[in-house]
């Protein structure tokens, strides 16, 4: 779908590129046999005033180029008009005339707006695409002192396996949910400064734990908030959302990265928050694209399978990656899961990857959700 636009685009330009020349060429020489007349300046009526009905909304108004010298001259008499002085001799005369320099400077001119029209064309219209992923890490606290993952590595060895699990698939953008503060820790450190994080620590350690992740190279932050979603029997907690600038195309896109509560016997029945919680993260999605234009992914553990997509894509706004319905009757796609990546209608997803295998199920007990994301850019 990409390329059938691309080429689309291309072929439209191309197409306004040859018809812009073609008047370009028109035009010079329209004033090559309107300019002048056997050598000489055609004698024309001087152009009226334009009338205020003639007049442009925005003040400025049409007339023919004036000469160079503009000032009234006072009546001659018969002897002085030009083509009598003409008819005297002027050996002087550099043996160009006046209709002849106006001719020069629109030719000259012409090819100005040619060559401008031309360059203006050529430039090549670049998608942005980027790869984002929603990564649930499994918190550090799970797995040592009495956590409920005895089996896995601590926090700060399967945060260098997500690390290379990231340079692995070369995500750009990736949603992080139990990321505990030694687990940001560790990957800011490891990440040799390719990555930051928000809100990391920023807001402590409620916060951390769903942070967004950026590869700095690619993305520069414009905007960074929270919303106060709810969490385990409706406690809020800050869920991260970024506004990221695409450091060579210029585009911004709108990321969300949400944990909605999971039901046990320890925690209780949270279908309801989570519920009312993908409700919030939908109409804020909604708002963002409303305000702004810029495209919105919405991505995270929703710990909900066909239910969330249902909720999330039943507007008619939102894909998935994974596929299925959008709007009208709920058809959930045959990828299903609790982990998701979905965006707002002016991005397209290729390439989506649900996966635990090779070192994902050592570093985690979820699988990773990955795809790549193509916008265009705004042609209006």
């Amino acid at each position: 779908m990409g390329k059938h636009a691309s080429e689309t685009s291309a072929f439209s330009r191309q197409a306004l590129l040859g018809i812009l020349l073609a008047l370009v060429l028109l035009g010079m020489v329209t004033a090559r046999a309107t300019g002048v007349v056997g050598g000489e300046p055609e004698q024309t009526a001087a152009p009226a005033a334009p009338s205020a009905s003639e007049t442009p909304e925005d003040g400025t108004t049409s007339a023919a180029p004036l000469p160079e010298e503009s000032e009234a001259a006072p009546s001659e008499e018969p002897g002085d008009r030009p083509r009598d002085r003409d008819a005297k001799g002027a050996q002087g005369s550099s043996g160009s005339d006046d209709a002849d320099g106006t001719s020069q400077r629109t030719d000259e001119s012409q090819k100005d707006l040619a060559s401008a029209v031309e360059e203006s064309l050529s430039e090549e219209v670049v998608p942005t695409a980027f790869r984002v992923m929603s990564f649930n890490v499994l918190g550090h606290s799970h797995t040592v002192g009495g956590g409920n993952k005895p089996g896995y590595a601590s926090g700060v060895t399967r945060t260098g396996m997500a690390l290379q699990i990231l340079r692995s698939f070369q995500a750009d953008v990736v949603g992080l949910q139990e990321f505990e503060p030694i687990q940001n820790y560790t990957f800011l450190r490891r990440g040799g400064g390719q990555w930051d994080t928000y809100p990391g620590m920023a807001l402590g350690k409620k916060g951390v734990r769903n942070s967004i992740a950026w590869r700095t190279d690619v993305w520069e932050a414009v905007d960074t908030r929270t919303l106060a979603s709810p969490y385990f029997r409706g406690n809020r907690v800050p869920m991260p959302y970024v506004q990221l600038e695409h450091r060579e195309t210029g585009q911004r896109v709108w990321f969300i990265n949400i944990h909605n509560p999971t039901s046990n016997a320890k925690r209780g029945q949270n279908e309801r928050f989570r519920d009312m919680g993908t409700t919030m993260q939908v109409n804020l999605a909604n708002r963002l694209k409303a305000a702004t234009g810029d495209p919105v992914i919405l991505m995270g553990d929703f710990n909900e399978r066909a239910e969330a997509f249902c909720r999330v894509t039943g507007g008619g706004r939102m894909s998935a990656s994974a596929g299925g319905s959008v709007g009208g009757p709920c058809r959930p796609p045959g990828d299903l899961g609790i982990d998701w990546v979905f965006g707002t209608l002016d991005i397209s997803f290729e390439n989506h990857v649900r996966t635990r295998g090779g070192l994902i199920s050592r570093a985690t007990d979820h699988p990773v959700v990955i795809t790549d994301a193509l916008v265009q850019p705004d042609q209006g």
